[in-house]
């Protein structure tokens, strides 16, 4: 007999997986054929199992044994407990097989098991399968996988593999798994897997869901260019050496119609989303009472499309996380989340709200070129970097077409919003919490446009507070607030706008104040403290301090001196600014208009200006006077009296010394004393030569409070002289204290 006689005479011509020119080397039992190439059926699916068992067996002597290229077998069934090449040196090969049905779970394979490029008409069962060596089934096409429970040293690969039905790996033990470029009609179930080292799920196209909870893969999961038309889940996995979703170029974005769920995950490495589409909210929350999900490395989600929003609540992302050029049209969330090294969502367009609520922030926020339709909130955060919304560009200022808020934020850091644009109300407080927005440097708005100004009262500002050249269409709101430094230079968006710049109740240690010069804009200091701040205007006809309103205002370092020729030409009034504002308690009563030029008094003093000084202490007096008044008007009986004693002796004392100020007029006072006593004597028929007689015995009496020579002596007379030389007596210490404190000024 020759070599070939009694030798299947099968040559696998149409090769796929298989080599072209194979010849079959199992014996045939009496025909042409092996029971591996016959037509399916034939024998039946026992003497197949059986013939393949002792094939396997053969194997260990003559290696070729083990390859069944091209076979055709309607069922290849393995008994549990059967174990298969148990030498582990040679491939268990059936490459472009056609089998009607795989039922192997529960079998034990010692070496490699390969279905390259085979077709399984029916189910591919390998349940509980222990698989030594790898199991690679590239190109196999199946009606559906099932490997849950099964255990694969080396890798499970089925790329390329084409699969009508679900694929399952729930609970099985794998070296590898390779599922690149294949195609599943249904659900990807990965439950409870682990992955020794890598997985690879490039370009898999997946009709149903990829689900995979409390799934441990050790290694990089791979996800390049792969599109799910179900939900991605991997809720409660781990993932030793990232997600890479995105190999640095659009063809490779995934897509996924589904929701994204990474809850309770633990990622340790870098996490690529770039490029991806999402058709349904990406979840990064975990559930309640679940653990917290965590990347350790950044997450980047780069030229992403969010077309139902992202939620990363309470996520913790210990690298950093990139949204830049993203466009996100669902709402954005990432309240209560941890940035360590911050974010950066620069050029990202957003339709809906975007709320980062309590979120702590490590590093540097960057939201440079961005436009927002939706608001953004960044209330009760914690940020360490700086928030940048331009990157130092006028170009790149970024959009906000709804309301920015930043109420109760802590910003260790600055804020950078120079040049941007912002279409709703800014706000850095909240009325309806006690809360306060700190932040601890530059706050900068310089060229910014805020269509509704900006609400940034009870904030502390360490440092600069930078509001220079903005168009604001409503008020710029700091009462309340502490402020380093100020610099503050606003005008109207539009020729109707009003907008009101209020400090009620503030603290300023110093800065720069601007205003347009034409009445459009009025600045509120009512009940701040103030302090080394210069005032300027711009060419019109309102004047600098005009258009600024003190009242009950403490001013600790302001000058007054630039401003002495306005205030003159005002009658030193700082509580009645020239402008449209409509302002609160426009009409302040006397007693808090005295105590406003009280304070007045009192820092120009401190700065030495002794002029000020003098003509707010004079203001002072008259708003008292009016008090007085005011007293005498809704008071009775022994308070009226009192009342009107105050105004009297309050109306002689400012008409005879000015209250002190005006030596002069003191002056003035003393020679209408003395003409009108001379006068008094003539009509008391005092004779005298000529009339300078009795104007040289009112004189005498004024300074002397003795009675003069005089023509006739007699009680009233004498009487009347000694009235005289008290009042004399009075006028003159009043005029020596006016004239000693004239010159201690």
């Amino acid at each position: 007999m020759t070599e070939t006689e009694g030798r299947c005479e099968y040559v696998h011509e149409d090769a796929d997986a298989a080599p072209a020119g194979w010849e079959c080397p199992h014996p045939t039992d009496g025909g042409d054929r092996c029971a591996f190439h016959r037509p399916a059926g034939d024998p039946s699916p026992e003497a197949v199992t059986a013939a393949f068992e002792a094939a396997v067996a053969a194997g260990e002597s003559d290696p070729r044994r083990r390859r069944f290229h091209g076979a055709t077998i309607e069922r290849l069934s393995l008994p549990a407990g059967t174990l298969l090449a148990a030498d582990r040196s040679h491939a268990i090969d059936l490459a472009d097989a056609k089998v009607g049905e795989v039922a192997i779970g529960g079998a034990t394979v010692g070496s490699d098991l390969r279905f390259d490029g085979a077709t399984v008409d029916g189910d591919f069962e390998a349940a509980g399968l222990t698989c030594l060596g790898d199991l690679r089934c590239q190109a196999l096409r199946a009606a559906s996988v099932d490997l849950v429970e099964a255990s694969v040293d080396g890798v499970a690969d089925f790329a390329f593999a084409t699969v009508d039905g679900s694929f399952s790996v729930t609970r099985a033990d794998l070296g590898r798994l390779a599922l690149s470029d294949a195609e599943i009609d249904d659900m990807v179930s990965a439950n409870l897997v682990r992955v020794d080292e890598r997985t690879e799920l490039n370009s898999v196209a997946v009709g149903g869901s990829v689900l995979a909870a409390d799934a441990t893969f050790e290694g990089e999961v791979r996800a390049m260019g792969t599109s799910v038309d179900g939900a991605l889940a991997f809720t409660g996995s781990t993932f030793g050496d990232g997600f890479n979703g995105n190999d640095a170029s659009a063809a490779h974005g995934m897509t996924v119609d589904g929701p994204v769920v990474f809850k309770g995950v633990t990622v340790n490495g870098s996490t690529d989303f770039r490029y991806a589409t999402f058709g349904a909210p990406v979840q990064f929350h975990p559930e309640q009472h679940s653990t917290e999900t965590r990347f350790d490395g950044a997450v980047d989600f780069e030229r992403a499309t969010f077309e139902a929003g992202f939620d990363f609540r309470e996520a913790v992302f210990d690298g950093r996380l990139y949204v830049a050029d993203a466009t996100v049209s669902g709402s954005g969330r990432l309240d209560g989340a941890e940035l360590a090294r911050g974010a950066t969502l620069d050029r990202t367009e957003t339709s809906a709200p975007l709320s980062a609520t309590a979120t702590r922030i490590g590093g540097p926020l960057s939201m440079v070129d961005c436009e927002f339709d939706g608001a953004v909130s960044i209330d009760g955060a914690v940020v360490d970097g700086e928030i940048d919304c331009n990157g130092g560009e006028r170009a790149r200022a970024t959009r906000f077409g709804a309301e920015l808020t930043l109420a109760g934020t802590e910003c260790r850091s600055g804020v950078d919003l120079r040049w941007v644009a912002c279409e709703g109300p800014v706000a850095f407080h909240d009325p309806e919490t006690a809360s306060r927005t700190t932040f601890g440097d530059t706050v900068d708005a310089t060229g910014a446009r805020l269509d509704e100004g900006i609400d940034a009262r009870s904030v502390r500002f360490d440092h600069l507070a930078g509001f220079e050249n903005v168009r604001a269409g409503g008020d710029v709101r700091l009462d309340e607030s502490e402020v380093g430094r100020l610099r503050s230079d606003v005008a109207p968006v539009g020729s109707g706008d009003r907008p009101t710049v209020t400090a009620r109740r503030a603290s300023v240690d110093e800065g720069r104040i601007a205003h347009p010069g034409d009445g459009t804009v009025t600045y509120d200091f009512a009940d701040a403290r103030i302090g080394r701040v210069r005032v300027g205007a711009d060419d019109g006809p309102v004047e600098p301090l005009a258009a600024v309103r003190f009242l009950g205002t403490e001013f600790d370092g302001f000058r007054f001196s630039p401003h002495h020729g306005l205030l003159e030409s005002t009658g030193w009034r700082l509580h009645d600014p020239e402008g449209t504002a409509d302002l609160p308690e426009s009409d302040p009563g006397p007693r808090r208009l005295e105590a406003t030029y009280q304070q007045a008094k009192t820092g120009a003093n401190a700065v030495g200006d002794a002029t000020a000084a003098a003509e707010f202490f004079r203001r002072e007096m008259r708003y008292r006077r009016a008090g007085h008044a005011a007293a005498v008007r809704t008071k009775r009986g022994a308070g009226r009296a009192l009342a009107a004693y105050d105004w009297l002796a309050n109306a002689v004392l400012d008409a005879t010394a000015g209250y002190g100020e005006r030596p002069g007029w003191t002056m003035l006072s003393s020679l209408a004393v003395v003409v009108a006593f001379a006068g008094g004597y003539a009509a008391l028929g005092v004779p005298a030569e000529v009339p300078g007689e009795l104007l040289l015995f009112s004189f005498q009496s004024f300074i002397t409070f003795i009675v003069g020579p005089a023509p006739a002596e007699s009680f009233s007379v004498r009487l009347l002289s000694s009235a005289q030389g008290f009042l004399g007596a009075f006028l003159v210490a009043l005029f020596v204290f006016a004239l000693t404190r004239s010159v201690d000024r």
